[in-house]
Order: C-alpha cells, then structure tokens, then sequence
C-alpha cells in the first residue's frame, strides 16, 4: 500500500477507519462529513457486530425506562386529579 497524496488547503484531511488510513471516500460520506463541525483531531472506531447489537440494547432499554417512568408519573397524576375531584 503507497502512502496517501499529501493535499494542501481546506481539502488537506486524514480519515482513519481502525487506525488505518482511507485514501478515498464516497461522496456521500464526504457530503456528510463537510456539514460536520471542523475538529483538529477526531478518534472514532467501527464497531464489532456483537458490540453494536450491546450498545443498541442498551439505548432501546435505556429508552423504554424512561418512557415507562413518564407514563407512571402521568398516571399517578392523573389518578391524584381524579381523587381530589
């Protein structure tokens, strides 16, 4: 593998996919990393399939807790307006 072309000016960017440099990206990516917030230095990594479905789990409980909460506070609300009527 040859080393990237260095580039000069607003366009000079190093992406890095598990610590390994990416010459080219699609232009969609691209699309979507120019409406990005400009950083010096971002550090990111892919994860494995079996850490995404841990990390998802984790939101989609991490959600329903506080939909559950929400829902108990609204009832027992309700139930307080309705016993002082």
């Amino acid at each position: 593998m040859q080393p990237a072309k260095r580039r000069r000016g607003p366009s000079a960017m190093r992406i890095l996919i598990n610590d390994k440099p990416v010459d080219e990206i699609t232009p969609k990516v691209a699309k979507s990393l120019l409406l990005a917030k400009v950083q010096a230095e971002v550090k990111a990594r892919v994860l494995t399939p079996a850490e995404a479905t841990e990390s998802y789990i984790k939101r989609t409980k991490r959600w329903i807790t506080v939909a559950t909460a929400v829902a108990l506070v609204f009832m027992v609300v309700v139930v307080i307006a309705g016993l002082s009527n």
